[in-house]
């Protein structure tokens, strides 16, 4: 009995420790992140993805992070290196976590990256497998906002490049917003984004000037 009580101790004290390191991994990647250090957040979120080999969450901000990045970006050499790494962490988020809707949207968010990157070459290719990213994604989780947000701003661009209506647009993301206002928290590190990017939109000429067109 001694040894095993000796033996359950060490177990809880390893266990805790390496939720310790996966803590501390996780919080160091996002505080890089929201200092703009992109490229070591992604290495510290890629360490934290070796050691967790079955946690999705690392591999999904590492993806996240150069993504995000990507799109300030103006070097197209650069913007294709940054969305090659971020895919084959998508891929890895996948394998870990199958049908899992944020992996499918954080898909969808890499496709529109590169249709951002070049519209005119991945514009045609890429636009309905990134809408069908963000469906399916909805379809996995209707809860879910981000898919329903993100899909919707993606209409948005298409919309404003060819001059169309972007009323309907609108009206898809104020419903995200509903979403975002319901959603629940599905655990720690769990994606918590995009309602302040939805509501900015929401809040944009772009909506605005709709609104006031219907009056």
């Amino acid at each position: 009995m001694k040894k095993l009580i000796v033996l359950i101790i060490m177990t809880v004290t390893v266990f805790a420790n390496a939720q310790s390191a996966y803590d501390k991994g996780m919080q160091k990647g996002f505080e890089y992140w929201g200092k703009g250090e992109n490229e070591k957040a992604i290495a510290i979120f890629d360490r934290v993805a070796q050691a967790e080999k079955t946690n999705w969450l690392p591999y999904y901000y590492s993806a996240q992070v150069g993504i995000t990045g990507s799109f300030g970006e103006k070097d197209k050499t650069k913007v294709e290196q940054i969305l090659s790494k971020a895919s084959i962490s998508i891929d890895s988020a996948m394998a870990t976590s199958k049908d899992n809707s944020e992996v499918y949207t954080l898909k969808g968010l890499l496709l529109t990256a590169y249709v951002a990157s070049d519209p005119m070459v991945n514009g045609a290719k890429l636009s309905g497998k990134t809408i069908m990213m963000y469906e399916k994604a909805m379809v996995l989780d209707s809860t879910n906002p981000r898919p329903y947000y993100l899909k919707a701003q993606f209409g948005m661009g298409a919309a404003r490049f060819f001059k169309q209506d972007m009323q309907p647009f609108c009206e898809e993301i104020s419903n995200s917003i509903e979403k975002f206002n319901n959603f629940t928290l599905k655990g720690k590190y769990y994606p918590d984004w995009g309602k302040k990017q939805a509501m900015a939109i929401l809040k944009s000429n772009d909506c605005k000037a709709k609104k006031k067109d219907k009056k």
